[in-house]
């Protein structure tokens, strides 16, 4: 599945690599700390200082690197976020278009990259974003449907795989945030093309489990969020077609945790680890600390995917 997958995704996936290799910084792994109610090991991995402050850089490097003329996106936060700023290193014409309710703190920093930023209601914006692509005759590009952006998390797999390798165990969990699939299903492939096979657990937040759902029902479908949630970024209602088909393996586990505990582990982020992450980047801790991890895992690998606060 994964040779398949990814010679669907990109005829080069090796030069993809290498050109997000020069373009993002790596990933910086954090000394194991003994952390939640049962004082379970983890390693952090810390993306808060990538640039643009998120993992969502990689793949929007590559997305830039790939648009001929220029380049749309839509998004709530990291990702419009990360365009602007890859389309202004790379000296590429952008357009954004965020919901008019995205954090003010987001709204902010999608101005100040750079690109020109549309804001439109939650339930028009990604429609505005297509509309401005067909007039300007600029590629359109999805948080996790367009395969760059799985490109850009499989190079944070494969990090993390040969960190596994040299400091971890086959016993060892590997815990990540899902919103619409995209990082987790990244993630998987990179560690799955090294031969790391150790059990995933796909965090979401309880309000918005669209992976559960999917699994549930074998394919994606169109979920009901039973309430909002302080997850802004992981406020997605259908989990990707190509996530799918990655995180459907039987070494993938969905969690739902609650605000409650995000906030919590946001807390012990900073107050314990030094790290500032926003919600949706904590919400992976929050599985570990809350004890939704097995405790036959003799550690957690938690990925810490962003810090836009």
């Amino acid at each position: 599945m994964t040779a398949s997958l990814t010679d669907r995704l990109t005829s080069d996936l090796d030069g993809d690599l290498r050109f997000i290799a020069r373009e993002a910084h790596s990933v910086r792994f954090h000394e194991a700390w003994a952390l939640g109610l049962d004082q379970h090991r983890v390693r952090l991995i810390d993306e808060t200082r990538q640039r643009a402050g998120s993992f969502k850089y990689r793949g929007a490097s590559l997305a830039v690197r790939n648009a001929s003329a220029g380049i749309v996106a839509s998004g709530s936060g990291n990702f419009p976020i990360a365009i602007g700023c890859a389309a202004a290193r790379a000296g590429c014409l952008a357009v954004i278009t965020m919901p008019e309710d995205a954090p003010a703190s987001k709204r902010d920093m999608a101005q100040r990259s750079g690109a020109e930023v549309i804001f439109a209601p939650r339930s028009t914006f990604t429609q505005t974003a297509a509309a401005e692509a067909d007039a300007r005759g600029w590629r359109l590009v999805h948080p996790f449907r367009s395969p760059e952006m799985l490109i850009g998390s499989c190079s944070l797999g494969l990090e993390m795989a040969d960190a596994v390798a040299k400091h971890g165990s086959s016993d060892d969990a590997i815990v990540v945030a899902c919103g619409g699939g995209g990082l987790a299903a990244g993630i998987v492939l990179g560690l799955r093309m090294r031969g790391i096979a150790n059990q995933v657990y796909v965090v979401e937040p309880a309000s918005y489990p669209s992976l559960e759902a999917a699994l549930t029902a074998s394919h994606p479908i169109e979920i009901v969020p039973s309430s909002t949630t302080i997850c802004d970024a992981l406020r997605v209602s259908t989990i990707g077609d190509l996530a799918f088909e990655v995180l459907s393996d039987d070494a993938i586990t969905p969690l739902a945790v609650s605000d409650e505990w995000v906030e919590a582990a946001t807390n012990i982020l900073l107050e314990t680890c030094g790290v500032m992450a926003e919600p949706s980047g904590a919400i992976a801790l929050a599985a570990s600390i809350s004890g939704r991890i097995p405790a036959t895992h003799q550690q957690s690998w938690v990925v810490v995917c962003g810090g836009n606060r």
